[in-house]
């Protein structure tokens, strides 16, 4: 039985006393389909939707019908086939794809023109939309965590997925990256602690000599565990850029896209290397490193960066408590719903110094998506996807 066939029996079993499992389960067939369309007969294992597809439950359906209309609506749009659409199937590609497609529905559910014009070879903007009769181009980036950053996410990732459903309390201390082979073999090792400690209810502990130390304990011991760490891992790693350099060097490394065309431009970028409290500060600022930068790049007409609250292949049912909006000279912050169970906090940066005016139109794409995304239509399965 192959990937897809598998998928939908599970969903058409798992899901028959779900309110929404109905709905999740003609989801999950119109993805089939849209991929199956696009010669992908599975999903790479590290791909973001498949643990979407992995569980059932009431809003995790429900987020699966609304995706499902995501693409159904967005592949309507000029140029989705040529330049995005291939590209949600490869799990390298898929976040900066989808993140393409959440900027082209913010503006087109708000009724602007927009159309895909993503072009490596011609390093055209992602994007390109018309407001009052002007060409506006957006170029879509986000920024990703460095090799480095990824093993030890992954480290990270792994002991805490490990030790939660095994009642198991873990902290530690990491004092450079281990290899790729290295973490396999410290994971491995976690793994056997975790069901030895469980077996005995003992406190063990792991020693990676320069690498890491790592304490695991049953719940109910935890408190024999180093009080400054419990529950937490101390890193001590390479200093890292702060978000403004990450951002003057996204625009020199854009610059062909942004500045190659006589057209203003708007650079949407998205990152989930900080939080939402860290977003939000750099709205409070008053000394504002950011709208400086933009002062010196006169096609630039706007900033937009975008923290999701969690990772799309992360299936919630919890509520963002009290979404913020706020709006101060030339600059914005807004909070809101960008699907089920999916929020983002956003800063707009408008360039005073720019040859034109950011167009307010796009910051009401931004502040509307949550009532916009009511226009979706209905999922509706053509017959070249059945």
């Amino acid at each position: 039985m192959g990937y897809w066939d598998r998928t939908i029996r599970f969903h058409e079993r798992a899901s028959k006393d779900i309110p929404s499992g109905k709905e999740g389960t003609s989801a999950v067939r119109f993805l089939r389909a849209f991929f199956e369309q696009r010669g992908y007969d599975s999903l790479d294992i590290n791909h973001p939707l498949n643990n979407r597809l992995r569980v059932i439950f009431h809003h995790n359906c429900l987020w699966l019908m609304q995706y499902a209309q995501k693409l159904f609506e967005v592949s309507s749009l000029s140029g989705f086939d040529d330049h995005v659409a291939k590209r949600l199937g490869i799990s390298s590609e898929y976040l900066n794809a989808n993140n393409e497609i959440e900027v082209a529905l913010k503006l087109h559910l708000e009724g602007l023109p927009v159309s895909f014009t993503r072009d490596r070879a011609l390093s055209t903007p992602d994007l390109i939309t018309r407001i009052n009769n002007k060409t506006i181009r957006v170029e879509v980036s986000s920024f990703q965590p460095s090799d480095e950053e990824t093993l030890i996410q992954n480290l990270y990732d792994n002991i805490i997925l490990s030790c939660i459903p095994n009642g198991i309390t873990w902290c530690g201390f990491v004092n450079r990256i281990p290899s790729r082979n290295k973490l396999i073999e410290i994971l491995k090792q976690v793994k056997e602690t975790i069901n030895l400690v469980k077996e005995t209810n003992k406190v063990e502990r792991l020693y990676f000599e320069g690498i890491a130390t790592i304490i695991l304990a049953p719940n109910n011991l935890s408190n024999q565990m180093p009080e400054d760490c419990r529950g937490n891992f101390s890193f001590k790693g390479p200093p890292t850029r702060n978000i403004e350099e990450k951002i003057q060097r996204k625009i020199k490394d854009k610059s062909k896209q942004l500045f190659n065309f006589d057209e203003p431009v708007v650079l949407y970028l998205y990152t989930q290397m900080i939080n939402r409290q860290v977003i939000s500060n750099l709205f409070l600022k008053e000394m504002d490193e950011i709208s400086f930068i933009l002062a010196t790049y006169p096609k630039l007409s706007g900033l937009i960066l975008t923290v999701p609250h969690q990772r799309i292949e992360v299936p919630s049912a919890l509520k963002a408590d009290s979404l913020q909006k706020s709006y101060y000279k030339n600059k914005s912050f807004l909070e809101y719903d960008a699907g089920f169970y999916q929020y983002e906090s956003t800063v707009i940066w408008m360039n005073q110094y720019a040859k034109q005016q950011f167009p307010t139109e796009i910051q009401h794409a931004l502040d509307r998506y949550p009532e916009n995304l009511t226009k979706l239509k209905s999922l509706q399965i053509p017959e070249s996807y059945s």
